[in-house]
């Protein structure tokens, strides 16, 4: 099975004043496919790449959780990890650094997927590398219904709640 690697980042960042104002995370948008194969092989960190970034990632701290977000129609939050750091890295040096950790098996796979989003044409474009660690996921198809704690003790458990009653319809 090819698993594909699209994190495709239409990347929202929340901040729910009224559920806890000093609460920090994000959520990005992610394929399934990216999810599932990282999922299967559960590493210790993951590279929640982009195709075409250009600037870098600034919207949470170090330590923040950022959670995962399923495309429609599985539009829910099925995992996430804490953010570590933002690259800008060349795509064979993402490789070289991350590897499987990128959500492919191998380099000409995970070439052929970014490039799909990055008709830049250039052989090895640059892409936002986001750098996640203690990754973790729902049971595939499910929405993720509690979190493990923050390296940093910041809960998103509250978020969870509004985003189990407000979002997700299962």
């Amino acid at each position: 099975m090819v698993y594909l690697l699209t994190s495709i980042c239409f990347l929202i960042n929340f901040s729910f004043h009224s559920i806890n104002p000093d609460m920090q995370f994000f959520i990005g948008v992610t394929d399934d496919t990216w999810y599932n194969y990282l999922a299967h092989h559960q590493p210790d960190e993951v590279n929640f790449w982009r195709p075409r970034s250009k600037s870098t990632f600034r919207a949470i701290p170090e330590g923040a959780p950022f959670l995962f977000k399923l495309h429609s129609p599985n539009n829910f939050i099925t995992g996430g990890g804490f953010f570590v750091r933002h690259s800008l890295l060349p795509l064979t040096l993402a490789w070289d650094a991350f590897g499987e950790k990128n959500g492919a098996a191998t380099f000409d796979e995970f070439r052929r997927i970014l490039m799909k989003h990055n008709q830049s044409g250039e052989p090895n474009p640059t892409i936002g590398c986001t750098i996640l660690t203690d990754p973790y996921y729902a049971w595939h198809g499910q929405p993720l219904t509690q979190l493990p704690e923050s390296p940093r003790d910041q809960p998103a458990v509250p978020f969870l709640n509004w985003h189990q009653q407000n979002v997700y319809r299962g």
